[in-house]
């Protein structure tokens, strides 16, 4: 048996049984009950996608990878009507079921390679986890969003790799098919970061707890004392996550503080370090944020922005060197009302940056 057939499997499952599952609210079923009583995610993504549609007006062209029986299209298809829908999934029974929910043909349903087109979004709910190479699909997902462009996903992640499901250990392969290949979960975002995505954040986690299910299809007679208390001992996680492949950057006009010269640059205003891992080291090497005088090559801060580090609790607020009259008004402004709500962090005003790197 392989991910095919298990696929098959299910969706003649569903046919004859529809069950709808219970990821959607029932606001997200009403919009299209029938398509989410055919739900194969784990997450509903629908509010995320709709606040990403709010704040990002111009989204029009949408792929949903490994879409099943085209439930979240069918329901987005319905609250945005001007969104270019396409679902992918390599299962072909997937696609027909998919193709009989959609009354319309409000989506193009697929099982050809989708990558021939640049998307403004791309969907993923419990499909990326089923492949042995998770990398190289999440590099495909960078290359072929546009330069604004977003993904939403929601996926099956675990606390610990240190476990595997042998296929002697079940009654059949659909355990260790289902289960072999998620990930922990600082590995999978991690392959966000590599791909080339500036900003990462995980909108949602929740604790699932799949060791009933798993138990039962062990085989009777395995020695699997080990296994048992490495399944006991790993934490399961249902996680939605929003990957930006570009943030957007700011335009600021500044003068140099050393030769006057009026120049102009771009900038972030906010970044953080776990959420914006690329930019940060970016800007541990002086490649952003820190302007470069076009005339005397002096470093320094255009305009006011800020970092934080949730794991070493810090933050930096970093000023112009033209503001460092004002310092002790910023301290009072700034650090004060912070150092309030987080008591425990090593916060600081920064005018140059040589001290600001390393305090970063």
């Amino acid at each position: 048996m392989d991910l095919l057939d298990i696929y098959q499997q299910e969706i003649e499952h569903r046919v004859t049984s529809p069950s709808g599952g219970n990821i959607y609210d029932f606001q997200t079923k009403s919009v299209h009950a029938e398509a989410s009583l055919y739900s194969f995610g784990c997450t509903n993504l629908h509010p995320y996608i709709a606040q990403h549609i709010a704040e990002s007006p111009n989204t029009v062209s949408v792929l949903d990878y490994g879409c099943g029986s085209g439930a979240d299209l069918l329901i987005a298809a319905q609250n945005h009507p001007k969104l270019e829908l396409t679902g992918f999934d390599p299962c072909r029974q997937m696609i027909t079921q998919a193709q009989s929910l959609d009354a319309h043909n409000t989506v193009e349903f697929t099982s050809k390679d989708p990558f021939s087109s640049k998307y403004d979004l791309i969907l993923s709910n419990a499909a990326i986890h089923l492949l042995d190479d998770q990398k190289t699909i999440i590099q495909q997902f960078y290359d072929n969003l546009k330069p604004l462009g977003a993904c939403i996903l929601g996926e099956f992640v675990c606390s610990s790799k240190d476990i595997d499901f042998p296929n002697d250990h079940f009654v059949d392969s659909k355990t260790p098919l289902l289960f072999n290949n998620i990930l922990q979960q600082e590995e999978f975002l991690n392959h966000f970061f590599d791909a080339g995505f500036e900003e990462l954040e995980v909108l949602d986690r929740k604790i699932f707890d799949p060791s009933p299910n798993i138990l039962k299809t062990m085989q009777n007679g395995i020695d699997s004392t080990v296994f048992h208390q490495k399944l006991k001992s790993n934490q399961f996680y249902i996680i939605t996550i929003k990957a930006l492949k570009k943030l957007p950057e700011t335009p600021v006009g500044f003068q140099c503080h050393k030769c006057q010269t009026v120049q102009q640059d771009t900038m972030y205003r906010s970044l953080n370090k776990q959420v914006h891992k690329n930019l940060y080291n970016g800007l541990i090497d002086q490649k952003i944020n820190i302007s470069h005088c076009t005339q005397c090559n002096t470093p320094q801060f255009a305009a006011p922005f800020q970092i934080h580090d949730m794991q070493k609790q810090k933050m930096a607020f970093c000023f112009p060197k033209s503001m460092e009259i004002q310092s002790k008004q910023l301290h009072n402004e700034i650090i004060t009302p912070y150092k309030k709500r987080l008591p425990h962090y090593e916060m600081q005003l920064f005018f140059t940056p040589d001290s600001f790197v390393t305090f970063l």
